[in-house]
């Protein structure tokens, strides 16, 4: 006992400082370290800060397991920070178009014997809004670890042997806090890649940033000393107990993509540090990884993105980064209101955060920063139907507000919530795009912030009941059928220049737009429960502009009015385009250059909410060329429609309409029939002719159906008087 006394008295007190900060500063938060050895039973500490002008400070404090001082470079099991990592190679991957954040699981491991539903996608997993349960939560998990601490666990193992087969709760629908999230999404990474996780790992983040202490813990050798592990398994003696002297093997192993990533301080600042300054992730990226649950807040104390989360309990700052509690305790964040990035490590099971909190305070209370917010929110779903709740959540940045205060135009606030609240829930009663206004208030001041057509609202009435055709004839976009958004650039559009039949088409001007752009292409809802085989078509054109462009369509469905969606068909690059070789100059097609595509849609067979998406993304390296689709067709194929679209040729003008409406078809048309949308029929005619005009007096939205010999089109009309 005097040997580790004196031990303590030799290394647990030396600050291993480069003298680049104050130091008064450095003084006190050496002395956090201190006091955490000292005074609450930490066995071992270290951390690391980078300030916002590039300066750095090292300290560290107390021994590792083998009674050694902690040095700048002793690792330590980072803990769920390794999920932070995970989410961060797998935006990579979708930056380089190895794989979409939309994807399933089950398309990158189609064998995986598990019970999981194979629709989540691999942002659900990182997001943790898939339902899928917590691994580490089953009673039985710590046994895995300490029954043979040198056992080895296969990813596929823990996941079709542990992870429990009953979901929290549907996919999407909620948020809870599950590590079986990464391990599968950490093994889909793998499965995207010829190369080792690892490897990936090393070549994207961590070689270049130069974290010459970080591993893959049970997949590579650790060369740097450990810190030790002193822990408490709920079934063992109370307190904690050192484990440093068992192998890692068990636990970093059972930890894939969740917890096993070992490493120092210094490193991890690194990592925080440049990707706070943008020099990890695209813009778009960042903003995807900055996409917060509203629920998680609710649910969890935090609001979370992907990989990535607010400092639990802080209500001043806007602090994100990861913590990370298993075997070592840990935790690395960026404070936006004073720009530093701060990691501090612990090999000691004891009062979570309470090290990263204490030095945390010194430099907040050291540097005084500035107290006005940046105002921002987000919502979820930011496009749902009539009836639904959209929770709104402040993610607001520099310094967290302290009150907050909100406009939302045609919507009522519900769930008890006010417009004062910093997360209110808003039901919209009708259809419609909304904006929002909020005001975030803190002490040095208010910030406000508008978003336009930011919310929106669909009816979850279907529209049609009856097979379905789009020519662009003579719509408009956006409109009754159709509404259109994007991230920032060109977007749908109707034009006259080229068509695969008849003159319209649309398409998007990617010749000129902006690098990244996503823009999306929503339908109105069709009721397909009298389908026996559904059937969905539409035509194509697209050249790329030059070889290396890899502009991207996706066409995907929803059944739950446009909050979760699946992907049904995804092509890029050479691969979408139909018309080849590249060309600098604007793409306008013949159409000869259409090439028809019939999408698979048997998943949705019975659904009486069917929505289709077309969503495009602009290359973000530099957009591509122009990109057309017409003639979109959805019918039954069990009543013998075998081409991939009606061919009646229906065309309805003007829509919308003050009274007086043409109905237009290339066949001759045997009945016409109009029903309000309480399905009452306002006109019936069977002209036998192939153009009818009507006359309909009322105001309101009609469906208009055209039969011509054994085939019937539904269409909305609008009538505006």
């Amino acid at each position: 006992m005097k040997k580790l006394i004196l031990c303590l008295c030799l290394f647990a007190f030396t600050s291993l400082t480069k003298a680049q900060i104050p130091a008064a500063l450095a003084t006190q938060l050496q002395n956090v370290l201190n006091d955490g050895v000292m005074n609450k039973g930490m066995n071992g500490n270290s951390a690391h800060l980078i300030l916002a002008g590039g300066q750095t400070w090292t300290g560290t404090a107390g021994v590792n397991g083998q009674s050694q001082p902690i040095t700048d470079s002793t690792v330590f099991i980072a803990a769920s920070i390794s999920k932070l990592n995970i989410a961060l190679v797998l935006l990579l991957m979708q930056e380089d178009t190895l794989i979409d954040l939309d994807d399933t699981w089950h398309k990158w491991l189609p064998t995986l014997n598990v019970a999981f539903d194979t629709n989540i996608t691999i942002r659900q997993l990182l997001n943790h809004t898939s339902g899928i349960t917590d691994y580490l939560e089953v009673p039985s998990a710590e046994g895995y670890i300490t029954s043979n601490f040198s056992n080895f666990y296969t990813p596929q193992y823990v996941l079709e042997n542990i992870v429990g087969s009953t979901p929290d709760f549907p996919a999407g629908t909620n948020f809870n806090y599950s590590n079986s999230n990464y391990c599968l999404a950490a093994y889909v990474a793998e499965a995207a890649t010829a190369n080792s996780l690892k490897d990936e790992l090393h070549a994207r983040i961590w070689d270049p940033l130069g974290m010459n202490h970080t591993y893959f813990g049970a997949y590579e050798p650790i060369n740097d000393p450990s810190a030790g592990k002193w822990w408490h398994f709920q079934g063992g003696s109370p307190g904690t107990a050192n484990y440093s002297n068992q192998s890692d093997t068990s636990t970093l192993s059972f930890g894939y993509g969740t917890d096993n990533v070992v490493t120092c301080p210094t490193d991890l600042a690194k990592l925080i540090h440049a990707l706070s300054n943008n020099q990890i992730l695209s813009a778009q990226s960042m903003a995807e990884m900055q996409s917060w649950v509203p629920q998680s807040s609710i649910h969890w104390c935090g609001l979370y993105g992907l990989g990535m989360h607010h400092l639990l309990g802080q209500t001043v700052d806007t602090v994100i980064g990861h913590n990370g509690k298993f075997m070592n305790e840990s935790d690395v964040f960026h404070s936006n209101m004073c720009g530093f990035t701060l990691c501090s490590m612990s090999n000691t099971y004891g009062n979570w955060e309470w090290l990263y909190n204490q030095m945390y305070n010194v430099l907040r209370n050291y540097y005084m920063c500035n107290a006005l917010p940046v105002a921002n929110f987000y919502a979820t779903p930011k496009t749902t139907c009539v009836g639904q709740t959209v929770f709104f959540a402040d993610s607001s940045t520099n310094w967290r507000p302290t009150s907050w205060n909100w406009s939302f135009p045609g919507g009522t606030l519900t769930g008890g919530t006010t417009v004062s609240d910093s997360m209110p829930k808003v039901f919209y009663a009708n259809p419609g795009t909304y904006a929002v206004s909020y005001t975030a208030t803190a002490s040095g001041g208010s910030d406000v912030i508008t978003k336009n057509n930011y919310i929106n609202i669909n009816s979850s009435v279907p529209a049609y009941n009856t097979a379905f055709t789009e020519g662009f004839e003579t719509a408009t976009l956006p409109n009754a059928d159709w509404s259109v958004s994007n991230t920032g650039g060109t977007n749908w559009a109707v034009t006259g220049m080229a068509a695969a039949t008849g003159t319209n088409s649309a398409y998007i001007d990617n010749f000129s737009n902006t690098s990244g752009n996503i823009s999306s292409l929503m339908s109105t809802v069709f009721d397909i429960s009298n389908f026996s085989q559904p059937k969905f078509s539409f035509k194509l054109a697209y050249r790329q502009k030059a070889s290396t462009n890899v502009d991207k369509l996706q066409v995907l469905t929803s059944t739950d009015c446009g909050n979760t969606w699946t992907i049904r068909y995804t092509r890029q690059g050479a691969i979408l385009a139909t018309v080849t070789p590249p060309s600098v100059t604007p793409f306008v097609p013949t159409s000869a250059q259409f090439t028809t595509y019939t999408v698979n849609i048997n998943g949705v067979v019975g659904t009486g909410n069917l929505r289709f998406l077309f969503k495009f993304f602009a290359d973000a390296n530099g957009p591509g060329n122009n990109i057309f689709i017409d003639d979109i067709n959805l019918y039954d194929g069990a009543v013998g429609v075998d081409a991939n679209e009606p061919q009646i040729g229906l065309t309805i003008y003007p829509n919308p309409s003050p009274d007086h409406v043409t109905i237009s078809s290339a066949q001759v048309i045997d009945e016409i029939s109009v029903k309000n949308v309480l399905g009452q029929t306002v006109c019936q005619v069977k002209p036998n002719e192939k153009k009818v005009s009507l006359k309909i007096d009322k105001e309101g939205l009609y469906l208009v159906s055209v039969r011509s010999g054994q085939q019937t089109v539904t269409k909305k009309l609008i009538i505006n008087n």
